[in-house]
């Protein structure tokens, strides 16, 4: 496995675009990245490469608010290491085509085709399917932004069980395995068995949402003893 030297930066463009710009290969490589969204320029912290927290941007007849914007530029930056190492592993220096390719993948911005006689029907990717549910249930239900977190950290020690992992694979005996990462990584039964439920609360939105849910999972029990923690009075 190869180390591949590489800096991200995020910043914001002067027509307020937030962009993310990563240089490789000694400096040799650079690929820019828009975010998605747009930023007002007096709420942006240059030197943590974030929007302030709690504040809201309209720009361009657009309202974004600032976990939103935080959560993009985490997310972009998540799947650019997650490519470097990808490549890491083969030893192998990417183009810059080859990097925006593979880390628009790992966003779901390419979209995945299926064919169905007399039809093109398209499937979104696990990735994509999460983000929606950021999307929609961070409004519907008002999350705060340590709640927020909690579903983006549960995600991220799934995806570190399984960088595979995706929705069709995704049955009783995986969820096993997940369990068994918690243990193996040290985590406490009463973390793990926290960590399940807020991941079985957004399989249940997918299955919700009319998204096929491995049999057995919904009801998959963690099994690991959890002390009830005692009162001091």
């Amino acid at each position: 496995m190869m180390g591949i030297s590489h800096s991200c930066r995020a910043f914001l463009h002067k027509n307020g675009q937030v962009m993310i710009r990563v240089r490789w290969n000694n400096r040799k490589c650079e690929v820019g990245f828009s975010v998605g969204c747009n930023a007002d320029l007096e709420k942006w912290d240059n030197e943590n490469q974030r929007v302030r927290y709690n504040t809201t941007h309209k720009v361009g007849g657009k309202v974004y608010v600032a976990r939103d914007i935080n959560n993009r530029i985490s997310q972009f930056l998540e799947c650019i290491e997650e490519s470097f190492t990808e490549y890491g592993v083969h030893s192998q220096i990417p183009t810059t085509k080859e990097l925006k390719e593979l880390v628009n993948e790992k966003l779901g911005r390419i979209e995945k085709e299926i064919v169905v006689v007399g039809s093109i029907e398209r499937e979104k990717s696990f990735r994509e399917i999460f983000n929606d549910f950021l999307e929609v249930c961070s409004i519907e239900r008002s999350w705060s932004e340590s709640v927020h977190h909690k579903y983006v950290q549960v995600w991220n020690q799934l995806n570190s069980c399984d960088p595979d992992i995706s929705l069709v694979i995704l049955d009783e005996n995986k969820m096993t395995e997940l369990k068994k990462c918690y243990v193996k990584n040290g985590y406490r039964n009463r973390t793990t068995v926290k960590q399940f439920r807020i991941l079985k609360s957004f399989l249940r939105w997918i299955a919700a949402n009319g998204y096929l849910v491995g049999q057995g999972v919904l009801n998959c029990k963690v099994n690991l003893t959890v002390t009830k923690k005692k009162l001091l009075f």
